[in-house]
């Protein structure tokens, strides 16, 4: 009973101890709230605070009400910091307030149960020297003080020993603030101005030990801005998520300007992004879109770009520690033209950075891509009405400073890629290889209608200031006939149809000259081409292009029974081109060139011709070709006919011979040369009942001025001169009748003349052969006399061309 006795004694005292020791702590308590009421009052506060502040902020400081409360906090209203000289507020806030708990400070805590500051107004201002009107608190310290190494702080010491103060803020808030930025440096007498309004700042839970999380909402310029995130202070790390909505970019003109290649009329900014901080990296990822795009590039002045959108969706992820950016996802979209990149840069740290990325298009439509593109930047193209498929990809890498260096591989894929050209509609299918600088491709195809071709294609740096193209087309069939046409019929009607009132055309403008910064070689072999419906087998095509020189080595082929072969020089550089070659033909069918050439003639002219001719002109309208095109060769064929045609009816109805109709010859041959629009002949065409031998003029434009010589057979003879009356004073010893005619008109309205001139002085000179045989008949019957008679002879002769030379 002692022992329990005793016990409880004991227990009585400690528990006397116990209320004592609250007892005092409370006295305590309200003797301190006593004390800082008459002590700390709102009038010692101002005047202790207000020096010290004045002091360190080098500024008018001012306060209105100050409430203390020694357990609950401080509550300070109306704080007004002006600027540094002058009377207008710098920083001014409502209220500022401060409320912790008092007991936790006793534990070693600071625990904050609020900070708030209520309708916070700042004024940031950039004057025209570039400083600002807060730069006195920017400035660092100086040289002598950074090399001092500074003391280990009390806080980290104790943190050190493990006796570190815990600080705890239960809510920090802002509220209803505002920031006007005014910079005069870019224009003093018009500083541009820029808000911050409806500033709101919240976090909660703050602590220097564990993540804490915040907000931050307000208007820019009008915009909405929103961060929510958390930090975490002991672990140097945070996270948040940003969101921007229609920020209009032009009020930020005057600082992007003189790095825009162009005008700016509008510019409108949206994103929505994260973003995650670690003491070694920083990852973010999200999207940024540029819209309502206004912009009149000066590169290209007459393709305005209006309504343009730009987006661009991104995860990245940067590595401090390493210098590496990691692009894990990035789609720029550009009204809905998607390019992906990926990949990485390195050495970002460093004075070069590395480069290895990948950029990919994936099954981009050309049409829909055209119309998502400004009209006017690709107005040029609208024509062309292109379509098809494009799938691209890119390898980059090497140092950023050599952009064209970075190009290492490619691969595009076209799947029915065609347009339109010259009433034609090309399709081409196939893989262009990018490799360094060198673009390859190996059969591609190209189609055109129902036929198709194979391309070969090499440039080997697609850099150089003169592209290097080396090509090879090869083909089973094909038509050329659709690669010449360039002009519908429908066209040229309607143009011969113009009604006499209507204006004059224009007069068409030679082409060129022209600058390719282009060097080419190649060939294009077809084994058989289509013609007109002819076939030409074995075309070939050899031909280099260089310093707008080009050159066809050999046109060659196989064509109506014979072959040709084709030569020569354009001059790109010279309006109009000039040009120079050979061609030879070998054995072709006449039929069938004027066929090609001249279709109404087809079936009058046959026959086999052989040609050989060298050519110089300059021009591709008629009246520059007439006046500079020179010509000039040689020509055989045989087997030669005209049939059915203006120049053999025009020939029978003159001599009234219906045999004439239809012309043959067995071979003939000549030269010609053409000059100043005028074909200058001179040839031979020999046949069973006729020759010719033409000479004169034949025009470019068709006119005709040939003297023919013609002379008939004694069988064409007789039935042009029933009664032998007339023919024998114009038959030779052959008996064959020379008739001189002369070919004037065209070669639609050939017209025939007898040429009276000739016809006097060749009937004079066969009546003069007659009278003189006649006479010598008489002084020598026997024909035996000889030199005896020649005096008689020569005066005789003398006599008669006297008589028929007048």
């Amino acid at each position: 009973m002692n022992c329990s006795y005793l016990l409880e004694e004991r227990m009585t005292r400690r528990g006397k101890w116990w209320g004592i020791f609250v007892i005092v702590l409370v006295l305590l308590a309200v003797g301190l709230t006593l004390l800082a009421k008459t002590l700390i009052t709102p009038e010692r506060i101002k005047a202790h605070l207000l020096p010290l502040a004045k002091e360190a902020l080098a500024r008018e400081v001012t306060l209105g009400d100050v409430k203390i409360g020694l357990f609950s906090g401080i509550r300070l209203d109306d704080l007004v910091i002006f600027e540094k000289a002058g009377d207008e507020p710098l920083i001014r806030a409502d209220q500022a307030v401060l409320r912790y708990q008092f007991w936790p400070l006793l534990q070693g805590q600071v625990v904050v149960d609020e900070v708030r500051l209520e309708n916070p107004r700042i004024t940031l201002i950039r004057l025209a020297d570039g400083s600002f009107n807060i730069s006195d608190w920017l400035q660092t310290t100086d040289d002598s003080d950074a090399a001092v190494e500074p003391s280990p702080s009390p806080v980290s010491a104790d943190r050190d020993e493990g006796q570190a103060i815990d600080l705890l803020v239960s809510r920090l808030a802002v509220g209803g603030g505002e920031m006007s930025f005014v910079d005069y440096q870019i224009n003093a007498q018009a500083p541009y101005r820029y808000q911050i309004d409806n500033l709101n700042v919240e976090a909660t839970d703050i602590s220097l030990e564990q993540a804490f999380p915040f907000s931050v909402k307000a208007r820019l310029n009008g915009a909405e801005f929103s961060v929510d995130g958390k930090l975490n202070p002991k672990d140097r790390a945070g996270q948040a998520a940003i969101q921007l909505s229609d920020l209009d970019l032009t009020a930020f003109l005057p600082y992007f300007r003189e790095h825009l290649p162009g005008h700016l009329g509008s510019l409108k900014l949206d994103l929505t992004l994260s973003v995650a901080a670690q003491e070694q990296s920083l990852s973010s990822s999200g999207n940024l879109t540029l819209r309502d795009i206004a912009v009149n590039l000066n590169a290209l002045p007459k393709a305005p770009i209006a309504q343009a959108r730009l987006a661009v969706d991104y995860d990245l992820l940067y590595e401090t520690s390493a210098g590496i950016l990691a692009v894990n996802r990035m789609r720029v979209d550009l009204n809905g033209i998607p390019l992906d990149l990926q990949g990485e840069l390195t050495g970002l740290d460093k004075k070069t950075p590395q480069a290895d990325l990948q950029l990919s298009l994936t099954d981009l439509e050309l049409r829909s891509a055209l119309n998502a593109l400004p009209a006017g930047l690709v107005s040029s193209l609208q024509a062309f009405d292109p379509a098809g498929f494009v799938t691209a990809r890119v390898e980059l890498a090497g140092p950023v400073d050599n952009p064209q260096g970075l190009l290492q591989r490619g691969d595009f894929q076209l799947t029915n890629l065609q347009g339109a050209a010259a009433g034609l509609r090309p399709v081409l299918n196939g893989r262009l290889q990018l490799q360094g600088q060198e673009l390859t491709a190996e059969k591609l195809q190209l189609a055109l209608g129902e036929d198709s071709a194979l391309i070969d294609l090499q440039i080997p740096d697609i850099f150089a200031e003169t592209i290097a193209i080396t090509s090879s087309v090869t083909a089973d069939r094909f038509r050329v006939d659709p690669l010449l046409e360039t002009k519908k019929p429908a066209e040229a009607e309607v143009s011969k149809a113009s009604p006499p009132d209507s204006p004059p055309a224009q007069v068409s403008q030679e082409v060129g000259p022209f600058d390719l910064p282009i060097k080419a070689d190649g060939e294009m072999r077809i084994k058989q081409a289509i013609y007109q419906g002819m076939p030409i087998d074995n075309l070939l095509l050899l031909y280099r292009l260089d310093k707008n020189l080009l050159t066809v080595e050999t046109l060659s082929g196989q064509v109506a029974g014979g072959t040709f072969k084709q030569s020569g020089t354009v001059d790109l550089s010279r309006k109009g081109l000039a040009y120079q070659g050979r061609v030879e033909l070998s054995s072709l069918a006449l039929d069938t060139l004027t066929r090609l050439f001249a279709p109404r003639a087809q079936g009058t002219v046959l026959g086999a011709l052989s040609l050989a001719t060298d050519f110089q002109g300059r021009g591709t309208q008629a009246a520059t070709l007439r006046e500079h095109l020179t010509a000039e060769g040689d020509f055989s064929f045989v087997n030669g006919r005209l049939t059915a045609s203006p120049l053999t009816q025009g020939f029978a109805d003159l001599l009234r011979l219906a045999e004439l109709k239809d012309l043959s010859f067995k071979d003939g041959s000549g030269n010609y040369r053409i000059r100043q629009g005028q074909l200058h002949l001179n040839g031979k065409m020999s046949g069973q009942d006729l020759h010719l031998t033409p000479t004169g003029t034949i025009g470019l434009d068709g006119g005709l001025n040939l003297d023919l010589a013609a002379r008939l057979s004694p069988h064409l003879s007789a039935k042009l001169d029933k009664k032998g009356k007339v023919a024998g004073y114009f038959s030779d010893e052959q008996g064959w009748t020379r008739i001189p005619l002369t070919l004037g008109g065209t070669l639609e309205r050939p017209r025939f003349v007898f040429d009276s001139r000739a016809l006097k002085e060749q009937a004079g000179e066969e009546l003069r052969q007659k009278l003189e045989e006649k006479v010598m008949e008489k002084l020598d019957p026997s024909g035996t006399s000889g030199e005896k008679l020649e005096p008689a002879k020569q005066l005789m002769k003398d006599a008669l061309q006297g008589l028929f030379g007048r």
